[in-house]
């Protein structure tokens, strides 16, 4: 009787330590500051008429550590949320999400990002230690298209105007010409027409992101070329409960051989 009560004791201590992990998020996510990763460009982008913030264009490069299995990867990620932010180093929590983002503005518009994302991946590169011209502007048109596409589905306008709905592309930090512009601009709508044609309902709901727990903090798409959805992953407080009942059986067994 003493070893089962002790064994009780155990699984609801375990029980109420998972809880208070899992409440954290299974991913811990941190914006790696590395030179070879920076985002392409640097710039100011609109939510309306009267509001601007200055951010990164551009794919960030994210450290994974995977708080259940205890493993790290990396690799370049897209940002679906204009509301949170992000700084160098900042590590936050995660969990993986499916189905339409609260931060897309419809579900339509989330088959489009998932589309034009998985088939033009050169956003995805992060072997070059200094990216071309070329491959500096496929990454943030990539990132410019996302951001008009989620904010304002059908309504492509990503001029600074009154039809620019909730998303503008204001200047490119140092392109004094407007050519960088220019080039991002042409670039990122010839993802989305192409998703336009091609994209059909329900592309995107099984592709995953990841979902900041903090709101504050930004949600990103995070799949790169030909991404499925993983097999799911047991809850640990499942897990948990499985091993501690063979552990009960256990003990019960030997109780019983006993009589």
């Amino acid at each position: 009787m003493k070893i089962t009560r002790l064994a009780i004791c155990a699984l609801v201590l375990i029980l109420a330590l998972s809880a208070a992990v899992l409440a954290d998020g299974r991913y811990q996510l941190t914006l790696v500051n590395n030179s070879q990763y920076y985002p392409s460009y640097n710039g100011t982008i609109w939510s309306s008429l009267y509001s601007s913030k200055d951010v990164a264009i551009g794919p960030v490069y994210i450290r994974i550590y995977d708080t259940l299995m205890q493993t790290t990867t990396s690799c370049n990620m897209l940002c679906v949320d204009l509301l949170g932010t992000i700084s160098w180093n900042q590590t936050w929590s995660a969990d993986i999400a499916y189905g339409t983002p609260t931060t897309v503005i419809d579900s339509t518009a989330w088959d489009r990002v998932v589309y034009m994302a998985q088939h033009n991946t050169s956003w995805t590169n992060t072997v070059s230690t200094d990216d071309t011209l070329t491959m500096k502007i496929e990454k943030a048109a990539m990132q410019i298209a996302v951001w008009e596409t989620i904010r304002d589905g059908d309504n492509w306008d990503i001029n600074k105007d009154a039809n620019m709905g909730n998303f503008a592309l204001g200047s490119i930090w140092g392109d004094y010409s407007g050519t960088i512009k220019s080039q991002i601009a042409a670039k990122a709508y010839s993802y989305y027409s192409d998703a336009v044609a091609n994209a059909y309902e329900g592309y995107g709901s099984t592709h995953g992101y990841y979902l900041a727990v903090n709101t504050a903090t930004q949600d990103l798409l995070f799949f790169t070329t030909d991404f499925t959805p993983p097999p799911p992953v047991p809850e640990v407080p499942t897990m948990l409960l499985g091993s501690m009942g063979l552990t009960l059986i256990g003990i019960a067994r030997r109780k019983f051989k006993r009589h």
